[in-house]
């Protein structure tokens, strides 16, 4: 049985199920804090509970908004919490994790995602299918471990790693580096100590300061990763692999470019972020749009100019190429819309 908050009734909830207990939630709740802190989302529960959270308190919910009537706990049950009993035939991994984000979503969080490695599972893809069936639902998968994030912080690799750590006969963790080499074959944990300044790695370690100021370099590396494999391989079968940076985007609301989505009752494509910043902005909307130059800003305030073909009015199902420009820029991030507290974007430059 799985516990996890009620959601609140807010207008954008997130909650994470994660494979693991420590890894992967530690890492995620700094992105949360962050996420809450800079008003993303409204509330976003980590399932399990970061052991990080006991020692680092966090603001829960979003105090960044304009303040409103208190709001109260949906009544989903008599206590504080959703008890999540999964059916015999959910329990397998890793469906059960996609079965758990299921149940959080019928409880009324918003959207959800179910984070969880390549291991020795055997329902990877009933997982995949469920998860395709499931509005609003995500996975944040990783191969072999979520430790390949990590490393692509750091490095673009396509080394296939068939093991995370190095272990002896009785299945004892070594503690492989540059002391200590791996046996047979390099395991990815080795690798990340004796190629990145991450040499003391441990699997219950703090490491977010030391590899979040290059995380534009994991979102990059990642996707490039992505490219390496034909469109018709099961995500669950490549190595290495990882689709946590469309989590982290999504936790910070972050865009890149070849990213398509709908927001504001526009579908955007963001075509290109360099030098020129191209977006394809169709009206989806059942009414005319505007466009204008005040809707965009940049996060450090960077002075630009903005063309389009015509003028700023969009019809109904109506498409617009929007160019924005500005000089020589360090690395930013530009909002759309510049105005809104709730819905918006951030996209990377």
């Amino acid at each position: 049985m799985t516990r996890i908050a009620k959601p609140r009734s807010f207008h954008q909830t997130l909650v994470i199920v994660c494979e693991d207990s420590h890894t992967a939630p530690n890492y995620l709740f700094h992105l949360k804090k962050q996420a809450i802190d800079t008003g993303c989302w409204d509330y976003i529960e980590i399932s399990p509970k970061p052991p990080i959270e006991t020692i680092i308190p966090t603001q829960q919910e979003n105090t960044h908004k304009t303040k409103r009537p208190k709001r109260k706990f949906l009544d989903i049950v008599e206590n504080d919490g959703i008890d999540v009993i999964l059916e015999n035939e959910n329990n397998e991994q890793p469906v059960r994790y996609v079965r758990t984000v299921q149940k959080a979503l019928q409880e009324g969080y918003s959207e959800g995602w179910a984070v969880y490695d390549l291991d020795g599972h055997s329902g990877h893809q009933r997982a995949a299918e469920m998860a395709r069936e499931t509005p609003n639902l995500h996975i944040a998968f990783s191969s072999r471990s979520i430790e390949i994030w990590f490393l692509l912080h750091f490095e673009q690799i396509s080394d296939v790693f068939s093991k995370v750590h190095c272990k002896t006969e009785k299945g004892k963790v070594l503690n492989c580096n540059t002391n200590n080499q791996c046996i047979d074959e390099e395991c990815l944990v080795g690798y990340i100590r004796r190629n990145t300044p991450l040499a003391n790695y441990a699997k219950n370690t703090d490491l977010f300061s030391e590899i979040n100021p290059y995380v534009r370099n994991a979102i990059t590396n990642s996707e490039w990763i992505r490219t390496q494999y034909s469109v018709e391989s099961p995500f669950y079968t490549r190595n290495p692999y990882s689709t946590m940076d469309k989590l982290v985007k999504r936790l910070l609301k972050w865009v890149s470019v070849g990213d398509n989505f709908q927001l504001n009752g526009f579908q955007i494509e963001v075509i290109s972020t360099s030098p020129t910043i191209e977006l394809q902005m169709q009206n989806i909307s059942k009414g005319r749009q505007v466009i204008q130059k005040e809707h965009f800003a940049f996060e450090d305030n960077t002075a630009f100019e903005i063309e389009m073909n015509g003028n700023g009015i969009i019809e109904m199902d109506e498409s617009r190429r929007i160019n924005i420009s500005v000089g020589i820029k360090e690395e930013t991030k530009l909002k759309y819309p510049a105005n809104n507290e709730q819905n918006y974007i951030w996209i990377l430059c």
